[in-house]
Order: structure tokens, then C-alpha cells, then sequence
């Protein structure tokens, strides 16, 4: 009996060393601890949606807030079809007994893009970033009231701070508060409620259930009030939209694979990589430059979340502990 042919005797010498390389990237992907791998993913889920948010200000104000915000959503959902329609399970995956928590998310969530956008495209990149950290704060206060969760002195002390925080980001002054800043500091909030509405879900939705339901409840309810401000993109500018929404979906995939890989309280950090992204991008692009008083603000803010993130971390391991 003669033996079986390798097939890659038969494949030029070229695919022979692209698989090889291949093969040992991914080896040696694989061997980086995973909190590594889980704080690059983030980083560039980081980089990823301030790119977005950068697209859609570099249109200046020529198309409404309402359909920049279509183009993020149904290209994400277009992303999210072709993962279903080449996965095993296929569109039988969708099924879910929590159309209702469904709608309320996605509706919070689509809000809050909105007002993400809004911000993004009326006031300098980096500030509209800063107070999107924000929703970590509102997180706290949403949690007595919809999870019925005891709030520690420690934590009401650290949101304050960061409260403090917002004051001189957004430093009202005589001509009062900008309503940009008003729309950029009630997105952090929808965001925050979103988060709630994500884990009042059962364990069982997955994330790609989630951004399915999302992307289709988005888009449909987007659809009649773009048409009512719809103005024709020229090639060009329909093409950086399209890159705009898919570089939010892929900082989106970037967020979920890096929080699957890694331990949330080591590379939740790598996330405040985005008011570096801004900051750059801001100044190259948009010729932005951060002063005194808003580089004060943002690192009070950062601090006050970092600093709640890392209590939690250690009193959920002391918890652990306790019950082993």
C-alpha cells in the first residue's frame, strides 16, 4: 500500500513558509500570559472606537448626529450577520426569552452612542472622552436602586471625587455649562444604565446575542428619523463612515475578547489608553491640545475610578477567601 501523499509536498515553497509563520505566530501568541493578551485587546478596542469617534468628527458637522449613528449601527449589525450566518448553531443562536431586557439595553445603548457622537463631533476630542469615564460613577448609584446593592462609605467618598472631576472638565463658568458637555455627561449616564440592564440579563445571553439584538433593534428604530435628515454621502465620505463603523466594531470585539482572556481589575487600566488615543489624535488632526485645568480634571477622574475599580477587586478577593 503506498503511502499517503503530505499535502503540503505538493503546495509551492511559498505557502509552505506562510503556514509555518502562521503556525508560529499563533504559538507564540498563545504562550503571552493571558492579562497580557487581555490589556493589548483592550488597548486596541481602546484605539478602535476612538478612531471611530475621530471619522465622524472629521465630517465637521455635515451630517446630522442621527445618521453618523445609523452608519455605526448597521454596519455593526452587517458584522454581527456574518458571524452568525458562518457560525455551527447559525441564527438559531438568537433565540432568547429576553426580548424585553433586549429592547431596554439596546435602546439605553443606543442612546448613549448617540450622545457619544454628539460630544465627539462639538467639542474637543479628549474632553468628550474624559467625561465618558464618567459612567463607572454613575454605575455606583444605579446599583442601590436597580441591584439592590450596599454601597460602602469608601465608594460614595471616591464618586464624589470624581464628580469633583467632571466640575473641572466640564468648568462652568458665566456662560454656564456647554451643551455639549450636558449631552457628553448623559451618555456616560445611559451608558451606566446599560451596563445595569447587561447584568440584570441571565448568564446564558452571550455577547454576540446581545450585540445581534442591539444592532437590529438599533437600526430599525434609526431607519425613519435618518431618512427625515438624510443627506447623500459622496463615495468618499460613505466610505469613511463604513470605516468608522467598522472600526466601533472592532474595538467593541476588542473589549470582549481582552475581558474574556484576561482578569478584569488588571486590564481595565489599559482601557484609559482611549484620553491618550484622543489626546493625539485631537492634536494631530483636529489641532486640540489639552490644557492645565482639563488635564487636572481628567486625572482626578481616572483616579477616583481606578481607585474604586482596585477596592472592589480586593474585596471580592478577600470575599474568597473567606468562603474557601
Amino acid at each position: 500500500m503506498k503511502n499517503q501523499p503530505n499535502p503540503l509536498e505538493h503546495k509551492p515553497a511559498s505557502a509552505q513558509g506562510f503556514s509555518y509563520h502562521l503556525q508560529s505566530l499563533q504559538h507564540a501568541w498563545f504562550n503571552i500570559p493571558p492579562n497580557i493578551r487581555g490589556a493589548l485587546w483592550v488597548t486596541l478596542g481602546a484605539l478602535g472606537v476612538t478612531s471611530m469617534y475621530a471619522v465622524a468628527k472629521s465630517f465637521e458637522g455635515k451630517f446630522d448626529t442621527l445618521q453618523i449613528t445609523f452608519y455605526r449601527s448597521i454596519v455593526g449589525f452587517v458584522c454581527v450577520l456574518i458571524i452568525f450566518a458562518f457560525s455551527r448553531q447559525g441564527f438559531r443562536a438568537v433565540k432568547t426569552s429576553q426580548l424585553k431586557m433586549h429592547s431596554l439595553r439596546s435602546i439605553s445603548g443606543l442612546s448613549a452612542m448617540f450622545c457619544g457622537f454628539y460630544a465627539a463631533t462639538h467639542m474637543p476630542l479628549a474632553e468628550a472622552t474624559t467625561i465618558a469615564f464618567t459612567s463607572p460613577l454613575f454605575v455606583t448609584v444605579l446599583a442601590i436602586f436597580f441591584l439592590a446593592e450596599n454601597v460602602q462609605m469608601w465608594r460614595w467618598a471616591a464618586t464624589g471625587v470624581g464628580f469633583i472631576g467632571v466640575i473641572i472638565v466640564m468648568r462652568p463658568g458665566e456662560n454656564g455649562l456647554s451643551d455639549a458637555a450636558l449631552v457628553a455627561l448623559l451618555g456616560a449616564f445611559l451608558a451606566a444604565s446599560t451596563l445595569i440592564l447587561i447584568k440584570k440579563l441571565p448568564l446564558h445571553e452571550s455577547p454576540y446575542v446581545m450585540l445581534f439584538y442591539f444592532g437590529l433593534i438599533a437600526t430599525l428604530i434609526l431607519l425613519p428619523f435618518t431618512l427625515s435628515v438624510w443627506k447623500t454621502p459622496t463615495l468618499w465620505e460613505s466610505t469613511l463612515m463604513v470605516i468608522g463603523g467598522l472600526l466601533g466594531s472592532l474595538g467593541q470585539l476588542g473589549f470582549v475578547l481582552g475581558y474574556r482572556v484576561g482578569v478584569a481589575s488588571a486590564i481595565a487600566p489599559f482601557d484609559y489608553s482611549r484620553l491618550l488615543f484622543a489626546g493625539i489624535i485631537g492634536a494631530i488632526f483636529f489641532h486640540e491640545y489639552p490644557d492645565t485645568i482639563g488635564l487636572l480634571g481628567a486625572s482626578v477622574i481616572v483616579g477616583s475610578t481606578l481607585y474604586i475599580a482596585r477596592r472592589e477587586q480586593k474585596s471580592k478577593t478577600a470575599l474568597t477567601e473567606t468562603e474557601a
